[in-house]
């Protein structure tokens, strides 16, 4: 989020907030490529702009009368049921099993995957500390009773895999298998299980560190019609958790 906020500010670095017009806006925008990028400045700038109007900074946001781009259709980016399906198949007693669930459980940036001293097991609580490019946020991610006794046999003789030797023996079982090998996709597939899950997108993008539910509805998140809650619950065992209530603020206790 810092770096495209430190984009909109370096253009705009001359106009007072309560000078921006719709024009303004527009004719920025226009002048940006077609990419996941301006995706992210205009649901930022967006963001920045209505919570002006809520501060009374401004009276009205002008990006209202904006006319956006249709969405950019991206390849798929998260998993369907049948893709997880042949990924747990292939992984499970593996040495990537474990870090494989970490990110189907846990919704973390590739290079945020805790380490041991991060999960407090007892509480089935994660801790998640932010990347410096994207965010710095730290939050605190539920996991199930059940994920946790996994986690906790597991960690009685083994340690998480460091993400390098993860992403490319990951990459490699991928290739092999037929599935794409980002391993960013496990971070989208667990935002789309979580809403076939019927979790509280505001909790879903606090576990995710993101500065607006918007950004996980409209960019991480996929439907797979074949998939129900149901099924996912008998296909992991039980392992995802399910929110009942939104509890972002557990950190400040």
């Amino acid at each position: 989020m810092i770096n495209y906020c430190k984009v909109i500010i370096k253009h705009f670095n001359n106009i007072y907030i309560n000078e921006l017009t719709t024009e303004t806006i527009q004719n920025y925008l226009n002048g940006l490529p077609k990419n996941r990028s301006k995706e992210f400045i205009t649901l930022y700038f967006n963001a920045a702009l209505n919570k002006a109007v809520d501060l009374d900074i401004i009276k009205k946001n002008p990006f209202n009368a904006v006319i956006k781009d249709k969405k950019i259709k991206f390849k798929r980016n998260a998993f369907t049921y049948a893709e997880q399906q042949l990924l747990l198949e292939h992984i499970k007693g593996t040495e990537l099993e474990a870090n494989t669930l970490c990110y189907l459980m846990l919704g973390c940036r590739p290079n945020e995957l805790p380490t041991k001293n991060d999960f407090i097991l007892e509480d089935n609580l994660v801790h998640i500390y932010g990347t410096k490019n994207e965010s710095s946020q730290h939050r605190v991610v539920d996991i199930s009773e059940e994920f946790a006794n996994y986690l906790t046999n597991y960690f009685k003789t083994n340690n998480l895999l460091k993400y390098s030797i993860f992403q490319a023996r990951y990459a490699k079982l991928c290739n092999k298998i037929g599935l794409k090998p980002d391993v960013y996709i496990l971070r989208h597939t667990f935002a789309s299980n979580m809403r076939i899950m019927g979790a509280d997108m505001k909790q879903v993008a606090y576990y995710m560190g993101h500065s607006s539910i918007k950004i996980t509805m409209d960019i991480y998140t996929d439907i797979d019609r074949s998939l129900t809650k149901e099924k996912l619950l008998n296909l992991y065992e039980d392992y995802y958790y399910i929110i009942k209530t939104f509890q972002y603020l557990r950190l400040n206790g």
